[in-house]
C-alpha cells in the first residue's frame, strides 16, 4: 500500500473549512477538476457519493463511502476507484490554531501498474508509483485550494 500526504492552511474558522470539505456537492461549483457529484446516500456521519473528475483531459468516475467525526476528520474508501487503482482510501484531518485551519489529506492506494500505463499513457520507464501518487496529491490540493480561495475571499472586505 502506497501513501502520500499533504497539508494546507486556510485563514477561516474550522467549521467553515470542514463544511466545504464535507458538503462535496459544492465542489463542482468551486473547483474545475470535479465535474459532477451525485450524493447517493447521506446520513449525519456518512455519505455515499459518485464523483466525475477530470485529470489531464481524461474523465474518471469513482464512488466513495465517506465517514466523519464532525470537525475532526473525514475518512473515505473508494468502492469504485478509477480503473488504474485496485484500492484508494484516505483521510482529511482538521485542526484549528490562531485564525487558521490546517487540513491534512492522506491518500492510501494500490496501483494496477499495467492498467495505469495504458489508461494514463505512461512510457515503459516511467515511475508509475510516483506519477499516480503525485496526481492524487494534486487533485486533493486542487479541492483544498478551491476551498481556501472561496473562504479567504469571503473574509476580505468587499470594495466600496
Amino acid at each position: 500500500m502506497k501513501t502520500v500526504t499533504d497539508s494546507i492552511r486556510i485563514m477561516a474558522p474550522l467549521e467553515q473549512v470542514y463544511g466545504y470539505c464535507w458538503n462535496a456537492e459544492m465542489w463542482p461549483r468551486i473547483t474545475p477538476h470535479v465535474r459532477q457529484i451525485d450524493l447517493l446516500d447521506a446520513k449525519n456521519d456518512s455519505q455515499r457519493i459518485r464523483m466525475v473528475v477530470e485529470n489531464e483531459g481524461k474523465l474518471h468516475t469513482v464512488e466513495s463511502i465517506r465517514h466523519t467525526v464532525p470537525g475532526v476528520s473525514i475518512t473515505y474508501q473508494q468502492t469504485t476507484p478509477p480503473p488504474f487503482l485496485s484500492e484508494h482510501s484516505g483521510e482529511w484531518r482538521f485542526s484549528f490554531a490562531g485564525a487558521e485551519t490546517r487540513v491534512e489529506l492522506t491518500h492510501r492506494f494500490e496501483i494496477r501498474k499495467e492498467v495505469a500505463r495504458q489508461v494514463l499513457g505512461l512510457a515503459e520507464g516511467a515511475d508509475v508509483d510516483e506519477y499516480v501518487g503525485e496526481r492524487l496529491k494534486q487533485n486533493g490540493l486542487f479541492t483544498l485550494f478551491a476551498v481556501k480561495r472561496t473562504l479567504e475571499q469571503k473574509q476580505q472586505p468587499s470594495p466600496e
